[in-house]
């Protein structure tokens, strides 16, 4: 497991940021691991977020 640790007030470096566009620009790839969502699934999702929305 891999854990991390926010700072506020830190800023992405320009290529950090010029690696985030970069990344916008790839396709999705689905695997074993990550496979597409059926329609069933993509409905189960709607409806778990609207019965509980993400709080920040």
């Amino acid at each position: 497991m891999v854990t991390f640790e926010l700072r506020e007030g830190l800023e992405l470096s320009p290529e950090e940021k010029q690696a985030l566009e970069d990344a916008k620009k790839l396709p999705v790839v689905y695997d074993e691991d990550s496979p597409a969502l059926t329609d069933a699934m993509k409905r189960d999702f709607v409806r778990a977020r609207r019965l509980k929305p993400y709080e920040a």
